[in-house]
């Protein structure tokens, strides 16, 4: 022949994107039927669950952590203000439950807001993945027995007691009666009681 034989790329190349596209999806949609459906803001508002904004980025508890950004302030305000819209304190504690899973740890930031309001905070961490010093006399040794009550530290706007280490049975120690006990004689101390714990929303600890 006189002409070369034309490879026909445009069309090729439009069927590979075409089919590309289509594998895609196909395994972005089973990916989804398999894993569920991700919790976004506007999914958890189509669900008709309250949902007062995004952090932005995680915190450190520390004494020179960064100040809060004003949009990530503005979710704490807005969760304060649902879960404690009278700012109530009713002679015994109120207790709060944060399951934050991998998210961001925002005990201290909620817990410095609140106690700007005039609340006495407690935060109590029950997180028995984080490994901690051997002299630690958190809640972990008082639920083992080995000490009487767990150490209160101190802070400059709320108070905090630390999980105490590493605990397989943590879920075992969590159900017995020496937390409750714990948490009842604490309750006459404090406005708030933020239990803060790094547990996935369908863990056993949970």
């Amino acid at each position: 022949p006189i002409h070369p034989k034309s490879p026909r790329l445009f069309i090729l190349t439009l069927i590979g994107a075409i089919m590309g596209a289509f594998l895609g999806f196909v395994w972005i949609l089973g990916w989804s039927i398999m894993e569920g459906i991700r919790a976004s803001t506007a999914n958890l508002k189509a669900a008709g669950l309250q949902v007062c904004g995004q952090l932005s980025r995680s915190y450190a508890d520390t004494s020179d952590k960064d100040p809060l950004m004003d949009e990530d302030l503005s979710t704490l305000r807005r969760l304060i203000a649902y879960i404690d819209p009278q700012n109530s304190v009713n002679g015994s504690a109120n207790t709060l439950l944060l399951l934050e899973g991998k998210g961001p740890n925002y005990a201290a930031p909620l817990a410095e807001l609140m106690s700007r309001k005039g609340l006495k905070v407690l935060i109590l961490e029950l997180r028995f993945n984080e490994a901690l010093s051997q002299e630690s006399r958190g809640v972990l040794q008082f639920l083992e027995g080995k000490i009487d009550q767990p150490e209160i530290i101190h802070g400059s706007n709320h108070d905090r007691i630390i999980s105490g280490g590493i605990c397989r049975y943590a879920n075992e120690r969590i159900g017995s009666h020496k937390l409750k006990d714990l948490l009842a004689d604490l309750a006459k101390k404090y406005d708030w009681i933020i239990i803060n714990s790094s547990a996935m929303p369908k863990s056993a600890e949970t």
